[in-house]
């Protein structure tokens, strides 16, 4: 048996009291969840006086305060009650994340990956026909040839991560492109789509949309690509101090204009860990 309840601040004193029954009675599990600002609460909340947050939605500083020292409370004191603290930004990246894995197989092409968080990713080359077709040839001799693809009259060679050993970068400019997999009631034709039958009287449509398309990766954005998400050099407690990465010596701290595209596409790339930052 679970019992979910948001995590209300003015209700922290009366909650210390209730973990103790559940626990008591024998609950399995207690799910708190983080309040949200919505345009439908939005004037009750106000009369509260909480602190909103900036993030993907308006959360209340106060009710993940409340969760959190509740959790505190119950570990503190020795409670039998399982905790799950449910924040709206671990809902936010994992739920989305979910979605977006089921929907991706769907519409992703062979030369194509999926991301951690569920986006198609396409890495591509362009260049002189023949240094492309020598590169062609070059992983074809090395891997299974579902690991790239030679398109646009072979001007580009579509490849996956597998290929990039092989690749001598220097003589070719890199390109890659993000897509977001999606479900819709039907087809939009903006996009890349495909339809799915669900009987003989219903289907949805899953389509694709670029959320980054065609950036060219410029040398210094390529030694950190490959630092990033080829060699995962840098973990995720690294990535919240990455301003610092490149110049560990803090007097010396800048912020390199590099780091701005591994920015822009690390939510692309990677699943971020931890609660959101205040700010």
């Amino acid at each position: 048996m679970t019992v979910e309840i948001p995590a209300i601040p003015e209700d922290y004193g009366k909650l210390k009291n209730v973990v103790q029954e559940l626990a008591f009675i024998g609950v399995d599990h207690l799910n708190l969840h983080q309040i949200r600002c919505t345009e439908h609460n939005y004037t009750k909340l106000l009369k509260r006086n909480y602190t909103f947050l900036h993030g993907p939605k308006i959360t209340v500083l106060e009710s993940e305060l409340t969760a959190l020292r509740l959790v505190q409370y119950i570990r503190k004191n020795h409670v039998n009650l399982p905790v799950n603290y449910c924040s709206f930004i671990y809902k936010y990246r994992f739920q989305r994340m979910a979605a977006r894995q089921i929907f991706a197989p769907y519409v992703v092409k062979p030369h194509e990956e999926i991301t951690e968080t569920g986006i198609i990713r396409d890495l591509f080359l362009k260049g002189e026909k023949e240094k492309i077709r020598d590169q062609f040839y070059l992983l074809r001799d090395n891997l299974p040839e579902e690991n790239f693809a030679l398109m646009n009259d072979e001007k580009e060679l579509h490849f996956t991560k597998k290929c990039w050993r092989l690749i001598d970068f220097t003589k070719f400019d890199l390109f890659i492109t993000y897509s977001r997999p999606f479900i819709l009631p039907s087809v939009s034709y903006r996009n890349i789509f495909r339809e799915i039958l669900l009987n003989r009287n219903k289907k949805i449509v899953l389509e694709r949309s670029p959320v980054l398309h065609n950036h060219r990766i410029n040398a210094n954005e390529l030694a950190l690509y490959e630092s990033f998400f080829i060699n995962n050099a840098y973990s995720h407690k690294d990535y919240r101090h990455i301003d610092t990465i490149l110049e560990p010596d803090r007097s010396k701290c800048r912020v390199h204009e590099e780091l701005g595209f591994i920015v822009d596409i690390y939510d692309l790339e990677r699943l971020r860990w931890g609660l959101l930052d205040y700010y």
